[in-house]
């Protein structure tokens, strides 16, 4: 057995390689492109980069964020996915240590990174990635052997998506509009398979928190609200609920225990 700091070290140096490889879904899914062939390349010289110009994090510091060719400025975006790809997956080791939890964390933030700044940027969620990320799900509680955790699987996609499929209907007739994409609902049955369905509908609150947050700190800077704008509800969600994946279950538990103490 490996000692826990080469095991978590292990899992950092596997996040930041995988989050170069999520810059690339984040990238191409939008543009209907393969997210295999061609290799990566400069997005305006399209220059192909060479392997040591791909390192996580480093190529970019050594390249002084710009292309080697052309000059043109790489996107901060880039060691930002890297960086909190490589942390997370550190802090699931950390926390769950080598194990099946650990392993269906990394799972589940290696579908939410790119879910997110999709969502943020295009305002969309791709089937491809809701759908693969619930297939993925549900397998990973199979491989557990446990019925109950796959049937706590199935129940929370069931519950996550149902949830906001209802409050989507409510939304749009009280707005008289469409009030929330199908997108959301199918990525609240992915959390649901993931998290179970108590830690989806804490997930969506704390979704919803953020969002009214970052208005509020708009507000605050622009000193004037502006009520017309969008926000990507999905991006919220997806880190709000990764939030719920390292700390929902503490919460869950200091919630409780104040019911038991105020009773």
């Amino acid at each position: 057995m490996w000692p826990e700091s080469i095991s978590i070290f292990v899992a950092v140096v596997f996040g930041l390689i995988v989050g170069s490889f999520l810059n690339v879904v984040i990238v191409r899914i939008p543009q209907g492109k393969s997210i295999i062939f061609p290799s990566s390349h400069c997005p305006y010289c399209e220059t192909p980069i060479r392997w040591w110009q791909n390192i996580p994090i480093l190529s970019f510091i050594l390249l002084r964020g710009r292309c080697s060719e052309c000059r043109k400025s790489i996107s901060w975006r880039y060691p930002l996915v890297e960086g909190l790809t490589g942390l997370l997956f550190g802090y699931s080791v950390l926390l769950f240590g080598i194990s099946l939890n650990s392993a269906i964390a990394i799972v589940l933030i290696g579908f939410l990174i790119p879910i997110a700044f999709i969502d943020y940027d295009e305002f969309l969620i791709f089937d491809v990635l809701s759908y693969s990320g619930i297939v993925a799900g549900l397998l990973l509680s199979a491989v557990s052997m446990n019925f109950s955790i796959l049937i706590s699987a199935i129940i929370g996609g069931i519950v996550g998506a149902g949830s906001l499929l209802v409050i989507r209907g409510l939304g749009n007739i009280l707005f008289r509009k469409e009030s929330m994409g199908l997108g959301d609902i199918k990525l609240a049955g992915l959390i649901g398979v993931f998290l179970g369905w108590q830690l989806t509908l804490l997930s969506f609150f704390f979704g919803a928190v953020l969002i009214v947050l970052v208005y509020a700190i708009k507000a605050v800077i622009r000193f004037h609200p502006r009520p017309d704008e969008r926000y990507p509800f999905g991006f919220y969600f997806s880190w709000a609920a990764i939030g719920m994946l390292f700390w929902g279950n503490k919460l869950m538990e200091i919630y409780l225990n104040f019911l038991h103490l105020s009773s």
